[in-house]
């Protein structure tokens, strides 16, 4: 797929090989503002892991924001996109600020190489957990459901309008073929063998002191890369920002963080990115600051589309 660019004050220069896919992640942080939150705070010098980082646009996002007064480590294990993620950090001038690794983080238990499912088409998306991608996303049917790439579709369906009347999109039957032939596109996958490492062989070998922010977007993987740190690693942990992949994740997520001394947290659950396996999620948490409120954890009702729950630990 040949390579397009995108420029914006917020990211920079972006070249992509997905620009659909590409521009929608880009909305999630400037129009959904799926990353505002009251409890993640950004400061200059921080030291910052971005695991998962695709064409790194999170990191991309993270140096402007710190006037690139910070150092980010940028993971990605599949090499089409990590070859695009170093074009991005040179395009910039951000090599003093962005380090990138073409390595994937996982558990202590896992070999150090790992058959990935890679989607040229939807790189956002490849991942070593292909159920949660083939049942979560592409194992949605209707295009009713499938909302979180249907404004992509219908942006591909505009670009075929003249086989097309628009009108036709209101018709169920129709909005769904036309959903499953471009679905086909999307899902194309190959498969690709990525080196792995976890993160406490990663903060012993760069000997890390601190890590500011962690954020972890890896489709899937987040529990295997939470618990490949080791324990007296995770006093150099400041903040979380986890995107989870799957309503069973929750639990357990939140008994790792609370056993290891992150007092708020808060979840956002948007219903554009609800799936057949539940809604995608973006955790923020912090050790830092008083708690917001003193309660013991329970599973509370979602504040609403959009809007952040709050999960508080006595």
């Amino acid at each position: 797929m040949a390579l397009k660019k995108i420029q914006t004050r917020e990211f920079g220069e972006i070249w992509s090989n997905d620009m659909d896919s590409t521009k929608y992640i880009i909305s999630e942080f400037l129009d959904h503002k799926s990353y505002d939150n009251e409890i993640i705070e950004l400061s200059k010098n921080d030291i910052i892991l971005d695991v998962g980082s695709n064409l790194g646009l999170f990191a991309h996002y993270a140096a402007g924001r710190l006037n690139r007064k910070t150092t980010i480590h940028a993971f990605e294990p599949i090499p089409a996109s990590y070859e695009l993620l170093t074009k991005n950090v040179a395009a910039n001038g951000l090599e003093s600020v962005i380090k990138t690794y073409n390595v994937g983080l996982t558990d202590m238990d896992d070999p150090s190489e790992i058959d990935f499912h890679y989607y040229p088409n939807s790189s956002v998306l490849s991942t070593m957990n292909y159920k949660i991608t083939e049942e979560g996303f592409f194992g949605i049917q209707s295009a009713k459901t499938g909302k979180i790439f249907f404004k992509t579709i219908k942006k591909r369906i505009n670009k075929l309008r003249y086989f097309f009347n628009m009108m036709m999109l209101s018709i169920p039957f129709v909005s769904d073929l036309l959903y499953k032939i471009i679905l086909k596109k999307f899902s194309m996958r190959t498969t690709v063998r990525c080196s792995m490492t976890n993160l406490s062989d990663f903060i012993e070998k760069q000997n890390i002191e601190r890590i500011d922010v962690l954020k972890i977007d890896t489709e899937g993987a987040e529990l295997k890369i939470l618990n490949g740190i080791k324990d007296d690693h995770w006093e150099k942990i400041k903040q979380l920002i986890i995107e989870i992949h799957h309503d069973d994740y929750v639990e357990p997520i939140m008994e790792i963080l609370d056993r290891n001394g992150f007092t708020n947290i808060a979840v956002k659950r948007d219903d554009y990115l609800k799936t057949e396996i539940g809604n995608y999620q973006l955790l923020f948490a912090t050790k830092a600051k008083e708690p917001i409120e003193s309660s013991a954890y329970i599973q509370p009702e979602y504040a609403g589309v959009g809007k952040e729950t709050v999960y508080v630990f006595q």
